[in-house]
């Protein structure tokens, strides 16, 4: 990452898809799938300088994040060539990729889910009055209109990869938490992965049980769970694993989970308990007993046990305590 940042300016973008291209054959070569998550109702997703190129025809104003901007109406010829273009460049620059999710906020303030259906072309308002139709429970729901517009999005990709020849690569969406995906479940194709982040790490979602219609068991769902928090958390321990995580998966029909990160801290414990409560010897191990088997690996038998209360304790601390003060506590005991 360093070397390739250590070119003039004008290199930059192709040094760094150089890089990421190598890291995606590599990843490839070892039996590993590759995910490319790419951001679609962000300001940065949707760069006015190109969009207003086009017909006025093929684009629809937002109001999102506070302005007023443009976005492309996948519906539309020219709209249509704009969403294959990038497709088109994704599978050029990443032919080694598996699966293309397309990631959108969970707030109602961005560029497509700040969308109205008021607001919506013609030929969308007769297509979404039908689908209200078919599922009435969305009309009380918030989501609906700009799942149902972000769905063309979705659509568009699925065409353009079709049509160069790679329906290998599938397509899935995310976003933060649960509280799209009622609206999500009934509007997108069937064969749309869902990758919800988990952002709060919710163990049970029996919370938000009665405003979710669950996921129908054909749906591929994999969560994502945060090793961390993003507000200053980081910079200590990462977070405790999820109890029993295997039944959890299981209770859920998910087809597998995910987890994100974005620290160069440490968090072999998490990572190492969590894999490990997912194959079937070691099926929904605890922490304590992955810590000992850690520990007893690092330092043999005779000290497992003392040795594998430092990194229980320590994924246990609160934010502001930091290592020093663990170690201390522990002599102290």
């Amino acid at each position: 990452g360093s070397e390739a940042a250590l070119v003039p300016e004008e290199k930059r973008v192709e040094s760094a898809t150089s890089l990421m291209r190598e890291v995606f054959k590599f990843a490839k070569g070892r039996g590993m799938k590759v995910i490319l998550g790419i951001d679609v109702d962000t300001r940065s997703a949707n760069p006015q300088n190109i969009i207003m190129t086009l017909p006025k025809s093929s684009r629809l104003t937002s109001t999102g994040y506070g302005v007023v901007n443009d976005i492309v109406n996948p519906d539309t010829p020219e709209g249509y060539a704009y969403y294959q273009s990038q497709v088109k460049s994704i599978i050029k620059l990443y032919p080694d990729i598996d699966r293309v999710a397309l990631f959108f906020r969970h707030s109602y303030n961005s560029l497509w889910k700040s969308l109205k259906a008021s607001k919506f072309p013609p030929e969308w308002k007769i297509e979404y009055k039908n689908l209200l139709k078919r599922y009435p429970h969305l009309r009380d729901d918030p989501a609906s209109p700009s799942i149902f517009a972000i769905s063309k999005i979705v659509k568009a990709f699925r065409r353009a990869l079709d049509e160069f020849g790679r329906s290998d690569i599938i397509l899935a969406i995310g976003t933060w938490g649960y509280k799209d995906m009622s609206a999500a479940e009934a509007i997108f194709p069937d064969d749309i992965n869902f990758l919800p982040l988990d952002y709060s790490t919710v163990t049970r979602m029996d919370e938000n049980e009665k405003k979710v219609r669950w996921f129908r068991k054909s749906r591929k769902v994999m969560p994502i769970f945060l090793s961390h928090n993003d507000d200053g958390e980081y910079l200590i321990r990462p977070r405790v694993p999820l109890p029993e995580l295997a039944s959890l998966l299981e209770e859920r029909n998910n087809s597998g989970f995910g987890i994100l990160h974005w620290t160069t801290r440490f968090q072999d414990v998490y990572f190492k308990n969590m894999a490990n409560q997912v194959w079937s010897g070691t099926e929904n191990e605890s922490l304590m007993e992955t810590c000992r088997d850690m520990a007893k690996k690092t330092f043999g038998e005779k000290y497992a046990d003392v040795m594998s209360t430092y990194p229980v304790s320590y994924t246990h601390l609160r934010a502001h305590e930091t290592s020093l003060h663990l170690v201390c506590r522990l002599l102290l005991e």
